[in-house]
């Protein structure tokens, strides 16, 4: 490829999961000759893990599909050509913080790719994220525990890498 391209990485991780897969894949992009900026989404207030609350509002706040309060995201969107939206399946759905980061840029998302990780099933998440983001992605993985333990998960992010690369052009 002769030209690079802006990649964002935009990721939420509760247990480490998701934020471990990006750090595998970033690599794997910048290989390609991709420039790759990561930006960690932060909860606010009771949406934070330490709070003893936390995990039953957290679910609550999936079930519901409610948006968290998130801190003011640092790197802007619109000036990247792809972001990689990273998070996990919290109770079937979206975490709240994740969809508190759409609302406040889905006007300003470029194209974009969804990066999911899951304990078991991720039963409808990429419709979800779907909707949440009003754009169809251009490429999805949903790495589950199961694929991490068996090793499966770094030819599943290659695959990933690869699929977004062909979108990038």
């Amino acid at each position: 490829m002769s030209d690079s391209h802006r990649v964002l990485a935009v990721v939420f991780s509760d247990s480490g999961h998701t934020i471990a897969s990006v750090a595998e894949l970033v690599p794997m992009l910048e290989r390609a000759g991709e420039e790759v900026r990561t930006e960690a989404v932060h909860a606010k207030g009771l949406w934070r893990r330490a709070n003893p609350l936390a995990v039953v509002q957290r679910a609550f706040g999936a079930l519901l599909e409610r948006s968290g309060r998130i801190e003011a995201p640092v790197e802007d969107p619109a000036g990247y050509d792809l972001v990689i939206l990273a998070c996990p399946v919290w109770a079937g759905g979206i975490p709240a913080p994740v969809r508190g980061y759409l609302d406040r840029v889905r006007d300003r998302l470029p194209r974009l790719a969804f990066l999911i990780t899951c304990g078991g099933e991720p039963g409808d998440m990429v419709d979800k994220l779907t909707a949440a983001a009003g754009q169809v992605p251009v490429a999805v993985v949903l790495i589950r525990n199961a694929d991490e333990r068996d090793g499966k998960d770094v030819d599943m992010l290659h695959a990933f890498a690869g699929e977004i690369e062909a979108a990038l052009g």
